[in-house]
């Protein structure tokens, strides 16, 4: 089993981290993967944002607020500190879609999948439910599958300011996709948010 591990995805992801590049210079990853976020986020990840006021980075948010210290990942790993955050620095009329790319390495690779804790803050405007999907391309980055794993992070078992643990089988996209595994796979985690100033979504 190739795992993802994110522990701090507002999670981290444990293990040595063995990189490579392709021709264009964009970092690729070798699995097992793992990162904390310590560091900020390495070059194997890049963002992108629909709109000028969404915000994708890693931040250290270890203090008060009881999202961020009130649960244990799937490894057993109290969260708390470093993440990754999605959110926007102010209120938008329309959905901004913020997108967080992981570039690996992932020729050969079998049974992939992640493990990560997830929060999200803010319920967004009626008719548009904060959502985190996961897709994955394998010709980097510039085409995905269209079939995505979905999480509606405010409704149940994700409710809305509570961490969830969660599981996301890679080998089912590629399959749903009929997609097979490259040297240059992304592996892209989008959100989408309306209405929300401030924080929203947050993966350990």
């Amino acid at each position: 089993m190739q795992l993802i591990r994110f522990t701090g995805f507002w999670g981290a992801l444990l293990v040595t981290i063995v990189t490579s590049y392709n021709s264009y210079g964009q970092t690729y990853s070798s699995v097992p993967y793992s990162d904390n976020f310590n560091s900020g986020l390495g070059t194997e990840w890049t963002t992108s944002s629909t709109e000028p006021q969404g915000v994708v980075e890693a931040r250290n948010e270890s203090g008060g607020w009881p999202q961020f210290g009130t649960t244990t990942d799937p490894f057993g790993n109290g969260t708390g500190g470093n993440g990754l955050a999605f959110y926007n620095s102010s209120s938008t009329a329309t959905e901004d879609t913020l997108s967080a790319l992981l570039h690996l390495n992932l020729a050969g690779a079998t049974s992939v999948e992640m493990k990560f804790s997830v929060v999200d803050y803010g319920t967004g405007c009626a008719g548009s439910l904060d959502k985190l999907f996961v897709k994955l391309s394998n010709d980097g980055g510039a085409t995905y599958g269209s079939i995505a794993t979905t999480v509606f992070l405010n409704l149940a078992p994700h409710n809305d300011g509570f961490w969830n643990n969660t599981t996301v089988d890679i080998d089912a996209i590629a399959t749903a996709n009929s997609m097979s595994y490259s040297s240059t796979s992304v592996i892209k985690f989008s959100t989408n948010l309306k209405c929300s100033g401030g924080w929203s979504c947050y993966l350990y």
